[in-house]
């Protein structure tokens, strides 16, 4: 079963951006029907592979043209970071020792929204906005992509008008730290295979 799994991988990140906008949302259907914890034990570098894939795209144009599938992308990676999250300790630590926070997020130049949350000592999220969420931050597609993937810095982004937030000073102030350890999840080490 592992090498299948390696293989849809492979077949998908090898795609044009037609065939992906046509293929995207067979494949989050198929990555949540075999699991995603499945996915990363074969392909410990599945999420961050999958983010370099779609940094390759005209992002807001993809996410314009097939918003549904993109809400399922968006399903799949809150659920992957979540996941390894679990397994980076200094990660565990930060989202251990934070109260809850809800943060909805939407582009502004695509349809593009969703959300994360730290409760329990947990992340989640998905591609849907939550009723009041203590924090929203508003961004284009790219800089949303950004902040995950450490390219849009959190403080910096703020101050040079990258993106925007709504929302206490006091919970963005919380948000930062943990934003700046994200796109650690995103390096490509993976998931533990003992899990």
């Amino acid at each position: 079963m592992g090498e299948d799994l390696r293989s849809v991988v492979e077949n998908a990140l090898s795609l044009s951006e037609e065939e992906l906008k046509s293929s995207l949302s067979f494949l989050m259907d198929t990555i949540k029907g075999v699991g995603l914890k499945e996915f990363l034990k074969v392909v410990p570098d599945l999420l961050s592979r999958m983010m370099e894939k779609m940094e390759t795209l005209e992002l807001a144009s993809f996410v314009r043209e097939v918003p549904e599938a993109s809400s399922k992308f968006l399903e799949v990676l809150w659920e992957g970071l979540g996941l390894l999250a679990e397994g980076d300790p200094e990660i565990k630590g930060k989202l251990t020792g934070m109260e809850p926070l809800t943060v909805n997020f939407r582009a502004t130049d695509s349809p593009m929204a969703g959300h994360f949350r730290v409760s329990g000592g947990r992340l989640s999220g998905g591609g849907r906005p939550l009723m009041n969420a203590d924090l929203v931050v508003e961004a284009s597609t790219a800089d949303l992509v950004g902040l995950l993937t450490g390219k849009v810095d959190p403080v910096w982004g703020a101050l040079q008008g990258r993106y925007r937030v709504e929302g206490k000073v006091a919970d963005a102030m919380r948000l930062a730290p943990l934003m700046k350890l994200l796109p650690r999840l995103l390096t490509g080490r993976g998931f533990p295979r003992d899990r």
